[in-house]
């Protein structure tokens, strides 16, 4: 994933790739993303790991696009693709604190 379009609005562009938000979002769907980054669970959001512990490989993090499922009360992250036969998500490495993603943008329905 990357930001494909910044605007003046509090508003980004994306498009979407891979399948783990399979049905939700198809590989090349635009999104729209919300700049203002207060997001609840439920929402779908654009974020990188900074944890080793969901790099693809050793000191490598990139951009996803999953939906935050829960928060837990010591506001863990637990972040989740739809498609859960194709997505590598906390199911898989863990639930993230806040220090461990940066979120770049929430998907405006």
């Amino acid at each position: 994933y990357q930001i494909v379009e910044k605007t003046l609005l509090p508003f980004d562009v994306t498009i979407t790739g891979g399948e783990s938000m399979q049905p939700t979002f198809f590989k090349n769907d635009t999104v729209t993303l919300s700049r203002i980054k207060n997001p609840l669970p439920n929402d779908v959001i654009l974020f990188e790991c900074l944890s080793e512990k969901c790099a693809a490989h050793e000191g490598e993090y990139y951009l996803t696009l999953h939906r935050i499922s829960s928060v837990d009360h010591n506001g863990c992250f637990h972040i989740v693709g739809d498609n859960q036969n194709s997505s590598w998500d906390t199911n898989d490495y863990g639930c993230l604190m806040q220090d461990e993603i940066s979120i770049k943008g929430v998907v405006v329905k």
